[in-house]
């Protein structure tokens, strides 16, 4: 049976993420959000001090670079950090019951 290409209009995946080129949504974002705080603390530094400016440059674009690049188990670095953080979080908020002492009667 041949179905000449047949195209039902069915979606490949309901929960696709946007994608252009090799780069998601989201590391778009974490490149803005990275890029915005170098220019940010860029201010901070004198004009004397140039060669640091610009090793702080090049640092947070590695740093930005390691965030983006996928980990063990196919997530990326900023995936791995936002999960590890809202663990520690979770475990902050924890409230204890406080512990009261009975007086026995063995006085």
């Amino acid at each position: 049976m041949n179905y000449g290409g047949e195209n039902y209009g069915v979606p490949r995946d309901l929960f696709a993420r946007f994608k252009m080129g090799i780069f998601y949504g989201l590391d778009f974002c974490v490149m803005a959000i990275g890029g915005g705080l170098t220019w940010y603390l860029n201010h901070f530094f004198p004009v004397s001090q140039w060669i640091n400016m610009l090793v702080f440059d090049f640092l947070s674009v590695i740093n930005v670079c390691f965030l983006i690049v996928h980990t063990n188990g196919g997530k990326r670095n900023y995936m791995v950090l936002l999960l590890y953080l809202r663990i520690k979080v979770g475990r902050i908020k924890r409230r204890f019951k406080p512990i009261t002492c009975t007086q026995g009667g063995n006085n």
